[in-house]
């Protein structure tokens, strides 16, 4: 058991709530008590103030899931999560981050590469040529990223874990652009193949990696892969997928925010 609270009540939940716990007996006890700061907001063209339902300085969960996917928020509230100290939720920094990271970067490498499969390599996964170093060394890096990631998971350093996950999918886009596999597959469809497997490994990886922050999205990878629930199982992150294994219909991961749209819904 790990119980997650504000700041302001550290006494009460990690001295005499535990005590009268053990003093009755029969309850198991928290074994971390992890105290967060406040999380502030912050509207567009408004000072920053703090979150209040009276005051309707808040985001109302019901409203936000009729308009937009659940995952982004999810992943912006992991980012900015007030672990050490307090910290805002500026929507503008949202849409930026949703459009930056998520888009640009994650959403970005899981589409250019299943798009091309699908469209070059009979949309299943590719036969493992030979690899080269680049290759051997971007799965070695999948690797490295796991263990971390589930170190800073461990550590209940969810930032830190989400930030990793992020850094893997940069990684992934910079390994995609040095193969160039739209050239490869001009002059060496058999390296195309092998460099695009590579990237199907990474796409499985990253889909069980971001499971426990953004669930949605990796159903969508789930379903693009052709893969059972199982395969989200944390142990199976770096289990490559059987070349020749029938892929899904690519899908769009992550819709890119419109600034006017967003402001106008959140306020």
């Amino acid at each position: 058991i790990v119980h997650f609270i504000g700041e302001d009540n550290t006494v009460f939940h990690a001295l005499t709530w535990p005590a009268m716990l053990m003093a009755e007996g029969s309850y198991q006890l928290p074994w971390q008590v992890v105290a967060n700061s406040f999380l502030n907001i912050k509207f567009p063209g408004k000072d920053e103030e703090k979150i209040s339902k009276s005051r309707g300085t808040a985001i109302w969960i019901e409203e936000y899931l009729k308009m937009f996917e659940a995952d982004p928020l999810r992943y912006y509230l992991t980012a900015i999560a007030p672990e050490t100290q307090r910290t805002t939720f500026d929507v503008d920094d949202f849409i930026t981050r949703n459009n930056g990271e998520l888009v640009n970067a994650m959403g970005n490498f899981v589409n250019r590469t299943m798009t091309f499969v699908q469209k070059y390599l009979d949309n299943k996964a590719p036969a493992v040529g030979d690899r080269q170093q680049v290759d051997t060394d971007h799965l070695a890096n999948i690797a490295a990223h796991a263990e971390r990631v589930t170190a800073r998971l461990d550590t209940l350093r969810f930032r830190a874990a989400m930030e990793e996950i992020m850094n893997l999918a940069r990684a992934s886009n910079a390994y995609f652009d040095a193969k160039k596999p739209w050239q490869q597959r001009k002059d060496d469809l058999a390296a195309c193949g092998t460099s695009l497997n590579v990237c199907i490994q990474t796409v499985k990886a990253l889909m069980t990696l971001m499971a426990p922050f953004l669930p949605f999205s990796a159903e969508k990878c789930l379903k693009m892969l052709n893969l059972d629930a199982t395969a989200l199982a944390w142990d199976q992150a770096t289990v490559e997928l059987a070349p020749g294994h029938a892929l899904g219909e690519p899908v769009i991961l992550f819709q890119k925010l419109d600034p006017k749209v967003v402001f106008a819904d959140m306020q």
